[in-house]
Parts: C-alpha cells; structure tokens; sequence
C-alpha cells in the first residue's frame, strides 16, 4: 500500500522521488492492488482480491440497509449473490 502511494505521488511530481521528510498520505485508491484491466481477466474460478476499502464501504453498506436482521450465515449469502450478480453467474 505504501508502494502504491509512493508510486502515485512520484508520478504526480513528474516521477520525482517523493521527500522522505515528507509524510505519504494514502488514499483508498492506494489500497487496490489489483492490475490494470483486471475486470477482462476474471471469471467465476479467478477474481482479484477486492481492495480493504471496498469490502468496508460495502460491509457497512450492507448493515446499514439490514441492521440487526443479519442472521450468522447470512451476510455470506448476500456477500455471495451480489459478487456473483456482477459477474452475470446464476442464483441458485
């Protein structure tokens, strides 16, 4: 994640090594590691790790909408059905 902040901040200082002095601000976007394109490369036997950020929004998104209604299990089923709707796979 450090990489990838260093990285953009030297390309937002024309590839100028960032001050060491400096301190690095990281963003969200500092935490996807996953390669450019990667929405061509995945299929249901391969997909990227989402980045932190993205599985806390959606966390809290999800209990913001069900609260308590959660029940032990559930949140894996929803978690399931919404990646696999993205993907266009089948519900069961």
């Amino acid at each position: 994640m450090v990489d990838q902040a260093e990285r953009r901040l030297a390309g937002a200082n024309n590839n100028t090594p960032a001050n060491p002095e400096q301190a690095v601000v990281v963003v969200p976007k500092d935490f996807d590691q996953r390669p450019e394109g990667y929405e061509k490369q995945e299929s249901a036997k391969m997909v990227h790790p989402k980045p932190i950020t993205e599985v806390v929004e959606s966390l809290k998104k999800l209990l913001a909408e069900n609260g308590d209604s959660l029940a032990p299990g559930k949140l894996n089923d929803i978690l399931f059905a919404s990646t696999s709707q993205k993907r266009g796979m089948k519900s069961y």
